[in-house]
């Protein structure tokens, strides 16, 4: 009986060994580069994670101190909305802080001390008024002189005032008259002045007299500063466009506000500057409505993409921590390319006397 044997080509032994150890050298090296780019992935969709989540933080907190106007984004430094304007001081602390210690006679001679406190409405002209015409600039003035009502919500005004100056003068010179009446009034009743002594230069009247006007000069200080600002040529030159409060009970060629309503005024953001033309709207409007859309054009505007604002805002937090913000918004902008009663009857004639946001 013949056996069966396998007959083998000697050559074909090495070409196995071959093809084996090139598909056993290959494995790894395939498995190596999917766990790679697996890392890879995960690295990219943690980071991608970490940027959408400080984007979603953070776009919030910089569009408070925007207001929109005419396509653009106007920047208002230090906008704090529980403050009255661009000053950055808040009542409390001005009062504080000017606190005048005084010298005067009582009504017999003697030297006492007292403290004086700024009166409200001085306190108000320090903090409260527009401190300059400048864009991004925001706080309050008095009322100004309608010259054209454009449309349902955008007016003219010129010869704005940041208050009456008129009025405050009266004020003024009636609180001096009043205070020499009542020093008068002490002499004849206690000191029963004598050939004018006590009104010579030295004298108990004198001397107390011109510290009551002395006081009442530095009551009204911060005052007379904003009716001289007011009464420069510059800034009578302006006219002034304002945007965003009704006009459909206002008439032309008067004062606005007026009444009582003046005595609260028109607190205003500047929002554009073109020649002797200001534009303002309504403080309200900063901040108002404005969504992440407007978050990502106002950076594009900047020449920040979202990832770069991220960056920037973690780079500055490293460093500032809590007062992050207001270093972030200094970047950004360094890298920028009637209540009526019922009862009452209406009057036919418009008097100036409400301010009412448009919608």
């Amino acid at each position: 009986m013949h056996q069966l044997s396998e007959t083998r080509s000697p050559g074909l032994r090495p070409l196995f060994c071959v093809l084996f150890c090139l598909l056993f050298s290959a494995l790894p090296i395939t498995a190596q580069a999917d766990a790679t780019d697996t890392t890879d992935s995960a690295a990219d969709k943690q980071e991608q994670a970490r940027i959408d989540r400080l984007w979603g933080l953070e776009w919030r907190r910089i569009l408070p101190f925007y207001v929109k106007h005419d396509g653009r984004y106007i920047y208002v430094p230090n906008y704090d909305k529980r403050l009255p304007s661009s000053t950055g001081l808040t009542p409390e602390a001005y009062q504080k802080d000017t606190v005048l210690e005084q010298k005067y006679p009582d009504k017999n001679g003697k030297e006492l001390t007292r403290k004086l406190v700024k009166p409200a409405t001085d306190t108000h002209a320090a903090v409260a008024l527009l401190p300059d015409v400048a864009v991004g600039n925001y706080g309050y003035i008095h009322s100004g002189h309608i010259t054209k009502i454009l449309d349902d919500k955008t007016l003219e005004l010129k010869s704005v005032w940041l208050l009456d100056d008129d009025a405050m003068q009266d004020q003024i010179q009636k609180l001096k008259d009043d205070a020499r009446e009542t020093m008068q009034k002490e002499i004849e009743s206690a000191l029963q002045d004598r050939d004018g002594v006590n009104w010579r230069e030295g004298g108990i009247a004198w001397r107390k007299l011109t510290a009551e006007n002395e006081a009442i000069d530095w009551a009204f200080a911060d005052r007379s500063k904003a009716a001289q600002r007011q009464s420069g040529r510059l800034f009578a030159s302006y006219t002034w466009r304002v945007i965003g409060f009704k006009t459909d009970k206002l008439t032309s060629d008067a004062r606005w506000p007026a009444g009582k309503a003046a005595e609260a005024g028109l607190q205003l953001v500047i929002v554009d500057i073109t020649g002797s033309t200001v534009t303002a709207v309504p403080v309200a409007s900063i901040g108002k409505e404005l969504t992440v859309l407007d978050a990502m054009d106002l950076l594009e505007d900047r020449g920040l993409t979202r990832q770069q604002f991220v960056e920037l805002v973690t780079e500055i937090k490293r460093e500032a921590r809590a007062d992050y913000l207001p270093q972030v918004l200094a970047k950004i902008e360094g890298m920028k390319p009637n209540n009526a009663n019922p009862a009452d009857k209406p009057d036919p004639t418009p008097t100036n006397d409400a301010i009412e946001l448009a919608e």
